[in-house]
């Protein structure tokens, strides 16, 4: 996900866009913090359910047959 800060416009002060879609923020320091938030959740790791673990092997045992 792309996502960057830019200097607002039509009365937002600065905005992160998160690749199109636009959040508004009061301030730099703001837009700033929730553009950092947004990478550390992007990049923490994520683990899927065991269900769908139990599924994605049995697709993959499946395909191999």
């Amino acid at each position: 996900m792309l996502i960057r800060i830019e200097e607002g416009t039509y009365g937002a002060d600065w905005i992160v866009k998160l690749n199109d879609y636009p959040v508004t923020c009061r301030n730099w320091q703001e837009a700033k913090a929730f553009a950092e938030r947004m990478k550390s959740r992007i990049d923490a790791p994520h683990h899927l359910p065991s269900v769908t673990r139990r599924v994605a092997a049995e697709r993959t045992r499946a395909q191999t047959l």
